[in-house]
């Protein structure tokens, strides 16, 4: 009987042996587990702030308003008052008890002559030319601001093909407004346009070449 009690005691023994080895492995385990909890926590904050509506979203916020004034700045050297441009970052969604703000990006332009309104994308092909132009340098003027790196050279390739006369001289009016606020050294312009050609001092004649 003491020879059972005996063996008894050495299989409870090797069970509890068993079991702090089980409960050490449980507890790194858990110690791992809380880890990689964090470290998920930790990467979706990111995904979140490098998504649709994170920091790019916060920095477009921050940057529209001085894009929008001076590209209507740029403008209105060439058309006076007569298009405003406005940026929307943000929409009511839905409607009722269920309506909110939501994360958006329009481009809309305003015609004070016509008392018009429509979005950038659903301008004809001459307006779509020059007020595009005017938000792309003003982009590029409060890139330069933000970062520190500024380019002191553009090209511009037969930007101006879909104008009309009037509209091409007020075109390059635009550019040089642009030019100067930019402070760039160089607005390099390759045009077919006769009026183009003789509205710039410097420029080289391939056909003297």
């Amino acid at each position: 009987m003491l020879a059972g009690l005996n063996a008894r005691l050495e299989v409870l023994a090797d069970a509890i042996v068993d079991l702090e080895r089980q409960t050490a492995t449980l507890s790194q385990h858990k110690k791992e587990l809380a880890a990689k909890t964090r470290d998920m926590v930790e990467w979706g904050y990111l995904k979140i702030a490098c998504g649709a509506n994170g920091i790019q979203a916060l920095e477009l916020d921050e940057m529209a308003p001085g894009i929008a004034e001076i590209a209507n700045r740029i403008l209105a050297t060439a058309y006076g008052s007569k298009f405003r441009v406005d940026f929307k970052t943000t929409r009511l969604s839905g409607s009722g008890p269920s309506a909110k703000q939501i994360e958006d990006f329009q481009i809309w332009i305003l015609d004070t002559e016509n008392n018009s309104r429509q979005l950038l994308d659903t301008l004809c092909g001459g307006e779509s030319v020059w007020i595009k132009r005017a938000l792309y340098d003003a982009f590029g003027i409060i890139r330069d601001r933000d970062t520190g790196m500024k380019f002191l050279t553009v090209f511009q390739d037969e930007t101006d093909g879909a104008l009309d006369l009037d509209n091409r001289l007020r075109y390059f009016t635009m550019l040089k407004a642009a030019h100067i606020e930019s402070g760039r050294r160089h607005t390099i312009l390759i045009s077919h346009s006769i009026e183009a050609q003789q509205m710039i001092a410097q420029k080289i004649d391939i056909n003297e070449l």
